[in-house]
């Protein structure tokens, strides 16, 4: 029992950490999706819901449509991932609509378990916990809700950047501007600038002057570039 304990408490190798952070992640995902199948799509979720509708109907544009017409409120990227899940079905329903967002939540609680298992297990599976008894996580894993895709993407960022420093997986930093142009196509400007902010926060707070400058201008440049392609 003492050694079942201080393996329970103690961290995880590299490599067994990844392979349970998949595991973890993947329940995570089965429990999101059960029996979500046939469960009414009301309130926000429905524009979106019309907006891969109008896909199936007419085809993915650049802009989602409303009654054939552009609407440009919104990128295509989240219709486009609901029209992608619902191909299958050959029509959109709750979980076709839904899937998006609980693949983002469950690889959210899988990077959580990989952040923190190489320390402790315990408080990898704890924070894993406290994650899922929030109430707004929850439901947002059973909605259309760009929001906690951006949510995902941020955290992956934040977790490049500490991996690159405690991980030794430099290599991956370059994937970074990767997420952070997925960040733009899921929820536009915001969606850079939120996990580009969290970014720049962690070098200003561990005093890493010269990532901070580098990754400041380089997210400020693809800002820009982004923009001139949505225009």
């Amino acid at each position: 029992m003492t050694a079942i304990a201080s393996e329970f408490l103690s961290g995880v190798t590299p490599a067994r950490a990844r392979r349970q952070a998949w595991w973890a992640g993947g329940l995570a995902f089965l429990m999101f999706v059960a029996a979500n199948g046939h469960l009414s799509i009301i309130g926000f979720d429905s524009r979106f819901v019309l907006f891969a509708q109008e896909m199936l109907r007419h085809g993915p544009g650049f802009f989602p449509t409303t009654y054939g017409e552009p609407y440009p409120d919104y990128s295509a990227f989240t219709p486009w991932l609901i029209y992608l899940c619902s191909l299958p079905f050959g029509q959109v329903t709750s979980f076709s609509a839904w899937l998006p967002t609980s693949i983002a939540s469950a690889v959210t609680v899988g990077l959580m378990y990989r952040l923190l298992s190489p320390y402790s297990r315990r408080w990898a599976w704890l924070s894993i916990a406290l994650l899922l008894l929030s109430n707004t996580f929850i439901t947002e894993t059973r909605a259309v809700s760009p929001d906690q895709m951006l949510a995902t993407v941020s955290f992956a960022v934040f977790y490049l950047a500490y991996a690159a420093d405690h991980f030794a997986s430099a290599r991956r930093l370059a994937a970074v501007f990767e997420l952070l142009v997925l960040g733009f196509a899921i929820c536009g400007p915001i969606g850079l600038l939120v996990p580009a902010a969290i970014l720049c926060s962690y070098y200003l707070l561990n005093r890493q002057w010269r990532r901070l400058w580098r990754v400041g201008l380089a997210s400020l440049l693809l800002l820009a570039g982004c923009v001139l392609i949505l225009l």
